[in-house]
C-alpha cells in the first residue's frame, strides 16, 4: 500500500481507506503493511498473514460457506507472532518487533503519533461511550461492547459515524443500513487468526451482543441517531472536507442490487449476519465482529467483497466458519 517514500506515505494518509475508522493526529490508523520507524517513518511491504481464506467464486455467505474447508491462517512471521503474543498477554502496549535495528509496527496499528504501534480500539473511548453522550456505543455486556463504526474523516457526521452511502463514505461506508462492530472490552486478541478454542464463550457473547445491538438499531425510533429509521430520515447535505457537498439522503441505488426490493420497506424478518475480517481482510489489529442486516446491504459491501476477491481472499468470513475451525 505504501512505498518507502515519505512523500508517498503522506499522500496516502490523505486518502480514504476501506478500513479506516479513526485518524490519530492526522495519521492513518490502518495499513496492511508493517511500519518501520527510524528517524523518519518508512514502510516495509509485508502482509499480515501468509495466506487468507481463498475464494474463486462469489462472496461467502452463512448458507454457502464450508466450515470444514476453512483453516485460520497463521501470522506472517514468527517475529510478528511473538510480538502479538506479548501484546495479547499484556506484557507490552504496542505490537512491534525489531529487525535490522529498525522498529517494525504490526499491521492494523496506528503508524504515528503518541499511540504508534497500538490498535485504535485499544485507546479510543468512542466505542465505549453511548451515542447519546457523543460516542458510538449501542449496547454492552459484561465483557463486550457493540458500536456503530465511526471515525469518518471525510466530513463532519454525527458522532463521526461512518456514512451508509458509498457515494459519501467511499470505502469507509457501512456494509448495511444497520451495521455494528463488537469488541472485547479488556481481552486482547489481535485477529481471528489468533483465536483459540478457549475463546469460544467470549465469541458467543460477542455474537449475542452484536445481534442485540443490530436489532436495537433496526427497531429504534427516528430520533435515535444511527437507527434504521434515522438513517432513512436523513435528507440534508454534508459538507466534505475537500469542499464538496453531498446528500445524506439514502436512495434505492445505495443498496446492493440484491437488496433494492427492500428499499424504504420495514424489515419484518431481518437476516442477521455475523462475520470476521480475517487476516489481510482486517483493517484494525484488534478482534472485532461485524454484525449487520443482510436484507439491506449497501453497495459498499459489494465493493469490499469484490475488491477482496480480486486480491484472492474473502472480505467477510462467517462467524460459524471461524468458530468451527477452532
Amino acid at each position: 500500500m505504501f512505498s518507502s517514500s515519505n512523500n508517498t506515505l503522506q499522500n496516502s494518509l490523505s486518502k480514504s481507506d476501506n478500513g479506516t475508522m479513526w485518524d490519530v493526529d492526522a495519521t492513518l490508523v490502518r495499513t496492511n503493511s508493517p511500519i518501520v520507524t527510524e528517524v523518519t517513518t518508512k514502510v516495509k511491504k509485508a502482509s499480515i498473514l501468509s495466506c487468507c481464506m481463498k475464494r474463486t467464486t462469489s462472496a461467502p455467505t452463512p448458507s454457502s460457506a464450508e466450515p470444514s474447508s476453512f483453516t485460520l491462517p497463521p501470522l506472517d512471521s514468527w517475529e510478528l507472532a511473538e510480538a502479538v503474543d506479548s501484546w495479547e498477554k499484556g506484557e507490552t502496549d504496542t505490537i512491534s518487533y525489531t529487525e535490522k535495528d529498525q522498529t517494525i509496527y504490526a499491521p492494523g496499528t496506528v503508524p504515528g503519533g503518541p499511540n504508534i504501534g497500538q490498535p485504535v480500539f485499544q485507546f479510543k473511548q468512542e466505542p465505549k461511550t453511548p451515542i447519546a453522550d457523543g460516542g458510538l456505543m449501542v449496547a454492552e455486556s459484561e465483557n463486550c461492547v457493540s458500536f456503530i463504526p465511526g471515525g469518518f474523516r471525510g466530513g463532519k457526521t454525527v458522532n463521526t459515524m461512518n456514512p451508509v452511502r458509498e457515494e459519501v463514505g467511499g470505502p469507509s461506508a457501512l456494509m448495511s443500513l444497520v451495521h455494528v462492530v463488537t469488541i472485547p472490552k479488556d481481552k486482547r486478541i489481535y485477529n481471528a487468526s489468533t483465536l483459540k478454542a478457549e475463546h469460544k464463550p467470549l465469541l458467543q457473547e460477542m455474537k449475542e451482543l452484536g445481534e442485540k445491538a443490530a436489532l436495537i438499531l433496526l427497531k429504534g425510533p427516528k430520533t435515535m441517531s444511527g437507527s434504521f429509521k434515522w438513517v432513512y430520515s436523513q435528507s440534508g447535505m454534508l459538507e466534505m472536507n475537500d469542499g464538496q457537498t453531498k446528500s445524506m439522503k439514502v436512495v434505492e441505488s445505495d443498496l446492493s442490487p440484491s437488496c433494492q426490493t427492500n428499499y424504504h420497506k420495514a424489515i419484518k424478518r431481518p437476516e442477521l449476519r455475523n462475520s470476521f475480517h480475517v487476516g489481510n481482510a482486517a483493517s484494525i489489529g484488534y478482534l472485532h465482529l461485524h454484525t449487520y442486516i443482510g436484507n439491506i446491504l449497501t453497495t459498499a459491501h459489494d465493493s469490499m467483497e469484490r475488491e477482496a476477491a480480486e486480491k484472492g481472499y474473502a472480505k467477510n468470513t462467517p462467524f460459524e466458519v471461524v468458530v468451527n475451525s477452532l
